[in-house]
């Protein structure tokens, strides 16, 4: 598993297949549905392959669904 930052969306993107694997979401779906999560549910997006396994993770509100040391760590690099 890879945890990486953008600072310029202010995402966090967790990877579940290896960096150097160059591979490409082929399917992307929200959890906007899920109410437990609340505001900014739809902010979460599963990243599955071609076969729907799930391939990633992407949280574009993280300061909303991660703990903010996981944040901050990831923030420094």
């Amino acid at each position: 598993m890879f945890l990486s930052y953008d600072a310029e969306t202010g995402a966090v993107y967790i990877s579940l297949i290896p960096e150097e694997a160059g591979f490409v979401p082929r399917r992307e779906i929200t959890l906007e549905e899920v109410e437990e999560l609340g505001e900014g549910a739809d902010d979460i997006v599963l990243d599955l392959d071609e076969e729907g396994r799930l391939v990633g993770i992407e949280v574009r509100s993280p300061e909303l669904h991660l703990r903010s040391e996981t944040l901050a760590h990831l923030r420094q690099g």
